[in-house]
């Protein structure tokens, strides 16, 4: 539930969002997109934003796959 209330603040209904899906895991787990999400122009991602907030984690099976594993809000959770 937090997790929903901190992403409905940062992307609201209707707020523009950029997807940028990482290349590096296509098929995604349980036929999800796997990706970084920015909203509303912002710099910082919604990833991080969960990251920050403890309500997010890093699976570290995936550093060595992911497009994003050396972006520093990656590396500094876990990667």
């Amino acid at each position: 539930d937090e997790a929903t209330k901190i992403t409905e603040s940062v992307c609201p209904v209707g707020a523009n969002a950029l997807v940028d899906e990482d290349d590096g895991q296509k098929e995604g787990s349980y036929d999800r997109l796997i990706g970084v999400i920015y909203c509303n122009s912002s710099t910082t991602s919604l990833n991080q934003v969960l990251l920050e907030q403890s309500k997010a984690i890093v699976y570290e099976d995936f550093c060595g796959v992911s497009e994003f594993a050396n972006d520093k809000w990656v590396t500094s959770f876990g990667c």
